[in-house]
């Protein structure tokens, strides 16, 4: 609930999208996570609709991801780099947790509790570590920026 709604409004902060726009995609994905673990709890009819929410918000922040945040992405080449590799890296990696809910006890008990626990774990791992590497590689993407913030006297103005 903390971690991930960070890493998807990064990307959309790399992508220049408005404050609006970030705290949209923050929020949903945030109930994407509340929703998805609410169907854990929950039984029956009501765990398969929880999951049906979840899977909504989750395909909302493809949608973010690959429509909504290429569209305002600044025409500097480093810029696009970081984002294009950001975006991917989450997008790819996301793929698989809804894939793995629906294995675990929660959904059809392919798989049993430890071994999703690790999963996810394993998951969290290559998600979150890589994402802090790249952009530290890459943080040359955002020199402009903050010259430009220390010329004016400020931070960055950005559109709402």
């Amino acid at each position: 609930m903390v971690t991930t709604p960070l890493l998807i409004g990064f990307v959309g902060y790399v992508a220049g999208a408005s404050r609006r726009t970030i705290a949209a995609v923050m929020l949903a994905d945030a109930l994407m996570i509340a929703f998805g673990a609410a169907g854990v709890v929950a039984g029956g009819t009501t765990k398969w609709a929880l999951f049906g929410v979840s899977s909504l918000f989750h395909v909302s922040l493809f949608a973010y991801l690959y429509v909504v945040f290429p569209r305002t992405v600044p025409d500097d080449p480093t810029r696009q780099g970081l984002f294009s590799l950001l975006k991917n890296h989450i997008g790819l990696l996301w793929l698989a947790y809804p894939f793995v809910w629906l294995m675990g006890p929660e959904g059809i008990g392919f798989a049993g509790a430890v071994g999703i626990s690790l999963t996810y774990a394993f998951l969290d791992v290559l998600a979150k570590v890589p994402y802090v590497y790249f952009f530290y590689v890459r943080r040359e993407a955002f020199t402009d920026v903050v010259a430009a913030a220390t010329s004016a006297g400020g931070a960055p103005a950005t559109a709402d």
